[in-house]
């Protein structure tokens, strides 16, 4: 399956070519220095097959278009960008950009750039093995450009569709579309005609001819030297390799992986070297060559490695890069209020010069008909009315400036607020994919190997993450007032039993003693959210395990006192210092002392939890002895019969859960 998957990728690459053919340069029409140099820039690298760098000139020069607002520059990057991904197996955001991409497109009524989303849609799809919406967008792509009547672009479209038909079982078809391609690119462009060949390779290894298969992957590799494609050479050294593996035939499948790799580690890449040593793996471990095999594997993984973190690091550039943009865009918001001011100041200006050549023709009027006296008195009169109006301007004025000053820190709050809610978001994605993906592979690794410790140890990880999160998303719902409780009737005994249950194999792992103590007469039912409820008390729960020494004991009691119930959780750890209790609700707050087992603390969940204690009408009461040890009770009305009124902080209409 997995040599199935190299082949996919390899072999649709002709579908894409002219985002990236070889020695072709498509000046990008633009007067903007910034935007040309970064199209040079990606066409250089994808000419020395280092696409990483590839992705990261197109995304500076996607920044600046967006910036000028040239749509078609925008469109020109993004294209790129979803190639250049695909390539190098970061599919999900190949995807992104290509919807990106339709989304502009659309607007513009460009069916050309449609027509090439569709296709690399296609061939995302088809390397996810989703064969169906491959089918789709394949079948998009062709009819929009018979639309335009685009010969070349129909060609592209038709490849993908093919492709489709052979995954579908229609050899024939498919063969006859492969056919058409690759008469028309023949007589066109050579590098994409010796792209061609490998469909026919692929296909006849489907059809089960194996030796046909290899007599045509052996004529592509020919004519992909011709054509002095190296990045093609080698990568279809290696699926050849694959397939005379499938034959037994492992030395000639060695010769050709020692062919490809002074390619593949000339030209780089992490997802080549990912793929060549996983493959160099497997005919290791055929021919008998454990350790290797074993060798090749770890080079595999560790290339796999890099590519996530590249992933990463990628997502962490657009994150700063949104904030900045968000930081640039509140500047220039905060200099259109100064210069609105400063353009009011001068119509008030102007108004005061008006209204005071006014009052001096009324003077030299009055002068003339008045006698002295009065004209002095009018004057004094004149100047207090004078004064006064000034002053209130001025008042005023300070009013403003300070309205506009407390409008501007909130906008910061709120934009602070949206921006941590859209990066938890953005990363539970290729949190939950990164978990998923791990435990693909962990079916196929010894548990108890090394690799099996590292996945352990990556599964681990991106629990916490996650974890961190959904913290940070439940954060920005509160600061939002978008935290919303589902209320009813609920029984904090049957609670609080599952929470301790749930941590016993954590403290178990610590040598803890986790005692629960339940009042003899059950205690009367709370109302509220069973969820977020439990939330909070997990998270009591879970700092008691975390801050409490091995061979101590943590203790929760449930107690019930008349009009209200309360959860008690006690520890044995090292206590808190007065300057732990004063901030220990704030968010983003860490204790002074450390976990003794080296956890990792994000500082929200006591935030949290007294947040959502508070909105059932509770509180959280805390006490530390000076000798150790802390203490965290939950106190929590009793529920109300029918018709009284709930406790106060509760909304009136519940709403679905947060």
């Amino acid at each position: 399956m997995h040599w199935f998957r190299i082949t996919l990728a390899v072999a649709t690459l002709a579908v894409c070519a002219d985002a990236a053919t070889p020695g072709k340069r498509k000046a990008l029409a633009s007067d903007d220095p910034d935007v040309v140099q970064s199209a040079e820039e990606r066409l250089e690298s994808v000419s020395a097959s280092d696409y990483d760098a590839a992705i990261e000139a197109s995304r500076v020069g996607l920044r600046r278009a967006e910036e000028l607002g040239n749509r078609a520059q925008q469109m020109h990057f993004l294209r790129n960008l979803a190639y250049d991904c695909w390539i190098m197996g970061k599919l999900e955001r190949a995807i992104d950009y290509c919807n990106r991409l339709r989304s502009l497109a659309e607007e513009e009524q460009s069916d050309l750039t449609l027509s090439r989303a569709h296709r690399i849609l296609a061939v995302i799809f088809e390397s996810l093995g989703d064969h169906e919406r491959s089918r789709t967008h394949a079948a998009e792509a062709l009819a929009l450009a018979r639309k335009i009547n685009h010969r070349s672009a129909q060609m592209f479209a038709l490849g993908a569709v093919a492709r489709g038909e052979m995954h579908a079982g229609n050899f024939e078809v498919a063969r006859r579309h492969f056919t058409t391609v690759a008469d028309y690119w023949r007589r066109r462009n050579p590098w994409i005609a010796a792209n061609t060949r490998r469909n026919f390779a692929e296909l006849a290894a489907l059809q089960g001819d194996l030796d046909q298969s290899v007599r045509l992957y052996r004529q592509s590799i020919d004519a992909l030297e011709s054509a002095g494609d190296r990045r093609g050479l080698a990568r279809t050294c290696y699926i050849l390799a694959g397939v005379l593996r499938r034959q037994h035939r492992l030395p000639s499948a060695l010769e050709l992986l020692d062919r490809a790799r002074p390619i593949v580690e000339e030209i780089g890449g992490h997802q080549v070297l990912a793929d060549f040593h996983a493959e160099l793996s497997r005919c290791l471990e055929a021919s008998g060559d454990a350790a290797g095999a074993l060798a090749a594997a770890r080079i595999a993984e560790v290339q796999r490695d890099n590519l996530r973190a590249g992933e990463a690091v990628m997502r962490a550039g657009e994150f700063d890069a949104e904030r900045v943009a968000a930081r640039h865009r509140t500047q220039l918001a905060e200099r259109d209020r100064q210069q609105e001011a400063q353009d009011r100041a001068l119509l008030v200006q102007r108004a005061e010069l008006r209204a005071r050549d006014a009052e001096l023709a009324r003077a030299r009027t009055l002068r003339w008909s008045i006698a002295g006296g009065a004209v002095a008195g009018l004057l004094a009169l004149g100047s207090v009315v004078y004064t006064q109006r000034v002053r209130l301007r001025a008042e005023r004025l300070r009013l403003d400036e300070t309205r506009r000053a407390r409008a501007a820190a909130e906008e910061a709050a709120a934009l602070k607020t949206q921006l941590l809610g859209i990066a938890s978001h953005d990363l539970k994605a290729p949190l939950r994919g990164m978990l998923s993906r791990a435990d693909l592979i962990a079916a196929d690794v010894a548990p108890e190997g090394e690799a099996g410790r590292a996945l352990r140890g990556l599964r681990g990880e991106g629990e916490r993450m996650l974890r961190l999160v959904h913290d940070l998303l439940d954060v920005s719902a509160i600061e939002q007032g978008g935290l919303r409780l589902k209320f009813g009737s609920v029984d904090l005994a049957d609670l609080v039993s599952g929470i301790v249950d749930g941590h016993r194999p954590l403290a178990a792992l610590k040598n803890l003693e986790l005692a629960l103590a339940l009042p003899a007469v059950p205690p009367a039912r709370v109302r509220g959210d069973a969820a977020r409820l439990g939330q909070a008390i997990a998270n009591l729960v879970d700092n008691a395990v975390k801050f409490t020494p091995p061979g101590k004991a943590v203790r929760v009691a449930l107690e019930a006192a008349p009009g209200h119930v309360s959860v008690v959780v006690r520890d044995e750890g090292p206590g808190l210092s007065p300057e732990d209790l004063a901030r220990m609700f704030r968010p983003f707050q860490t204790a002074s002392a450390v976990p003794t087992g080296g956890e990792s603390s994000s500082g929200l969940g006591l935030h949290i939890a007294q947040e959502i204690v508070a909105r059932h009408g509770g509180r959280i009461d805390v006490d530390s002895a000076p000798w150790g040890g802390a203490t965290f009770a939950v106190v929590l009305p009793v529920a109300v019969a029918p018709g009284d009124s709930p406790p106060a902080g509760t909304p009136a209409a519940p709403g679905p859960a947060a």
